[in-house]
């Protein structure tokens, strides 16, 4: 649209006017000529008469009528030609503005092509950036039709564009399980509200579905053409992928493939919920560290492989989970009643048996296992999952304590003795903080000369007169209570030493160290900082070990035992005879005494065999150097055969039996 438009009213009439003009010029020309002619001779005849003179007026008058046409045609066309003039000057003006009106529509076409151009640009750089974008972008109106997409979303589904526009996209595109919930979106968006981190499952073309977060918002469209939602996706396949191979890994076992300790628990609680019955089987492989210390851990998880595809395989009906190292656990829904239940999980576990208790090939080495097995019934032994486990950890405790290939259906009896341990480790660790505990002292003699040659020093918990030695060693053992009790056993006795050097002389203290103090770390570094701090002769301290302290790692014990007599310790190999007895153990290990166990010397009267047996180890020791020591002397038979046999030292109640502190000083 031009800005100067002009004024076409005055334009008209001015051209009319001038048009008018020529022709009044030769009207009023005519009329004068024809008023001249019609009445000037009449009134020049009226004054002149003569012939002669009129004659010559005639002349006269012609001039005149010339002279006064051309005053009157000069004055008029002078008219004329001033306003000619004038329209001429208007009509230039008239141009000059048409001209200054034309130079300014072509700058401000100029100038809107140059806006155009850029608004180009910029929804070329737009298109260019939506295209690159590595977000999907998606914009449809309020009944889900698709509008437009960008290329990042065409090539996430596999489409072209024209496959889309026009469509539902809800139709295509998306599983029918979330249809419900994208279509309440859809309502929301409608009212206006904005939905965020909305993630769904898009359907590819080839099949393959693209996991996919999007936000979405209400756009106003231009010029009241409508309300769009412009959804922007960005594509989290691979983290969602990611996602399930950290969860595969967080719940299956990496060696066996078999549900681990964290899908145990989740599923448990999820049956727990449920509320129907079932039963748990804690397996436990017997002494199966002895096939990794012996073999290597290579066999051991060959073989643990090897079990996972068993049980699998023999168990087809129960969930198989690994717990830790070589314990499993097997879950089982039972359709029975209770009083069949308990005939029916013992006839699996005699089945499981069957299956595991023989002879196993792992490449060159030949193995023969044994399960220890618990059980534990949903709801009747617990309706929480801590307890389950704790009763099935106590009923497993009590399978190991009655021998290995042992199996234990938990009851309320089993409860009460876990009580009774854990009351029973409390007080032990009360106890020996609190210095509850007291060292007696059993006397041991040289039997050819009756004199005496030191102690043994035994502990005593005279503040618990029900809980037997025998009981409370094993708890400190089973719950590793026993490497402070050992550590506090040594302590004591050096400080004994210490405060009665006079007194005890050359006489030796022997102590009792478990198998777990052996293998202590730290046994060395404890021993050297009491000797230090009690400045004792350890020429006077023998420590007596049992075999048990050197079968799981012999390699250790024996360093462990080196370093020991390297200190100036004495060693006694303790209750010879009644565990593997390997003679091969006395030539390798570093022993100075050897403990002849009670249960030979009990029937060394008696039975002709135990006194050859025994007759025949003191032989073997002084062959090795070793000095022996017959263990529970209570008859005077008994030390007299023993000494006949060549011992050198006994112990007994036939001497005394063992003595607090004050008795012991006063013996000695």
């Amino acid at each position: 649209m031009p800005l100067f438009k002009p004024d076409v009213k005055t334009y008209t009439i001015n051209n009319s006017e001038l048009t008018k003009k020529p022709w009044r010029t030769v009207i009023s020309y005519a009329i004068f000529g024809f008023l001249w002619i019609l009445f000037s001779d009449q009134l020049l005849a009226l004054f002149v008469q003569d012939s002669v003179n009129y004659a010559t007026m005639q002349t006269y008058k012609g001039w005149f009528y010339v002279t006064l046409t051309s005053c009157a045609l000069f004055f008029l066309v002078k008219l004329d030609y001033r306003h000619i003039l004038e329209l001429d000057q208007k009509l230039l003006m008239q141009h000059q503005k048409l001209e200054a009106a034309y130079d300014e529509s072509i700058a401000l076409e100029e100038e809107l092509k140059e806006k155009i151009g850029h608004l180009l640009d910029k929804q070329r750089f737009i298109d260019t950036v939506l295209d690159h974008s590595q977000v999907a972008i998606v914009i449809w109106n309020t009944e889900g039709i698709v509008i437009d997409a960008n290329s990042y979303y065409l090539k996430l589904v596999g489409r072209e564009l024209k496959e889309l526009v026009g469509k539902r996209w809800l139709d295509f595109y998306v599983e029918e399980s979330e249809k419900p919930m994208l279509e309440a979106m859809i309502n929301a968006l409608k009212k206006g509200h904005n939905i965020n981190n909305i993630e769904n499952k898009i359907l590819r073309e080839d099949g393959t579905v693209a996991h996919t977060l999007w936000n979405n918002s209400i756009v106003d469209g231009v010029e009241a053409s409508g309300t769009y939602i412009a959804s922007f996706g960005i594509d989290i396949t691979k983290e969602r992928e990611h996602e399930l191979k950290a969860m595969s890994l967080a719940y299956e076992d990496p060696l066996t493939g078999l549900s681990n300790r964290i899908a145990f628990e989740k599923d448990i609680e999820t049956y727990i919920a449920a509320g129907d019955d079932f039963a748990l089987f804690y397996m436990d492989i017997d002494q199966f560290n002895a096939l990794n210390d012996l073999h290597g851990h290579s066999y051991g998880d060959f073989f643990l492989k090897r079990l996972a595809e068993m049980l699998k395989k023999c168990c087809p009906d129960m969930q198989v989970y690994r717990w830790s190292g070589d314990d499993f656990i097997l879950y089982k829904k039972y359709k029975f009643h209770s009083k069949d239940l308990n005939l029916l999980m013992e006839e699996d576990v005699e089945h499981i048996k069957s299956f595991i208790h023989k002879k196993w090939q792992l490449k060159e080495v030949s193995y023969t296992p044994t399960l220890s097995m618990s059980s534990v019934v949903f709801p009747q032994d617990g309706e929480l999952l801590d307890v389950l486990f704790r009763n099935l950890d106590y009923a497993l405790h009590e399978a190991k304590r009655r021998g290995r290939g042992s199996y234990v259906r938990f009851e309320s009896s089993l409860h009460l003795a876990m009580e009774h341990r854990f009351h029973l480790e409390t007080k032990m660790l009360t106890a020996l903080s609190d210095d509850h505990f007291s060292l007696f002292y059993q006397p041991i003699y040289h039997l050819d000369s009756g004199a005496m040659e030191g102690a043994e020093v035994l502990i005593r918990w005279l503040s618990e007169p029900k809980v037997s030695v025998i009981e409370f060693i094993k708890i400190a053992e089973e719950s590793g209570i026993i490497l402070k009790l050992d550590e506090w056993v040594m302590r004591k006795s050096f400080e004994f030493l210490s405060r009665n050097q006079e007194a005890f002389g050359d006489l030796m203290l022997s102590i009792n160290l478990s198998a777990q103090t052996i293998a202590s770390t730290e046994l060395i570094t404890i021993l050297k900082e009491l000797v230090f701090h009690f400045q004792i002769n350890t020429a006077q301290v023998k420590f007596e070990i049992t075999e048990h302290s050197f079968l799981k790692d012999f390699e250790f014990a024996n360093i462990q035992l080196n370093n020991l007599r390297d200190m100036g310790f004495s060693i006694a190999l303790d209750d010879f005879g009644i565990q593997y007895s390997s003679l091969s153990y006395l030539a390798k290990l570093p022993f100075t005494h050897l403990k002849i166990d009670k249960s030979y010397i009990d029937r060394i009267v008696t039975n002709e065999k135990d006194r050859v047996i025994v007759q025949q180890v003191i032989q073997l020791a002084h062959s090795l150097g070793l000095s022996t020591v017959a263990e529970g002397i209570e008859s005077e038979e008994q030390r007299l055969i023993a000494s006949q046999m060549g011992c050198c030292f006994a112990q007994g109640y036939l001497f005394s039996k063992p003595l607090p502190e004050d008795l012991f000083l006063e013996l000695i």
